[in-house]
């Protein structure tokens, strides 16, 4: 089963990666009322790094595309594989619905 691996326990090195990027964005500072990082700290983070934040942001953009275009796909191939889970339509909503508010952060109107 391609997907056994997710069966288990990845919440240690999850919350590490959390932990991490929360710092070098100055969390909970960094983040609006919906939840979502704002674009200046995009920006700010990329700056610190010595990095281009418009390179950083078109990464981010287009993780968060990509994001959304493989979500479907996973999904359709963990229920044939039959893992029939109700968290995992849940997941996969939520996936699709964040990388979508990400983009419309990171390219505003």
């Amino acid at each position: 089963m391609a997907f056994k691996h997710l069966q288990e326990p990845q919440e240690e090195l999850l919350g590490q990666f959390q932990r991490d990027l929360a710092l070098r964005i100055e969390l909970p500072h960094a983040i609006d009322y919906s939840g979502n990082i704002r674009l200046h700290r995009w920006h700010r983070l990329a700056q610190e790094l010595h990095i281009d934040p418009d390179a950083t942001i078109q990464r981010v953009d287009d993780f968060a595309r990509q994001l959304a275009d493989h979500v479907p796909d996973i999904r359709r191939r963990m229920t044939e594989e039959g893992l029939t889970h109700s968290i995992i339509a849940r997941v996969a909503d939520t996936l699709t619905a964040r990388a979508a508010a990400c983009r419309a952060i990171l390219r505003p109107v």
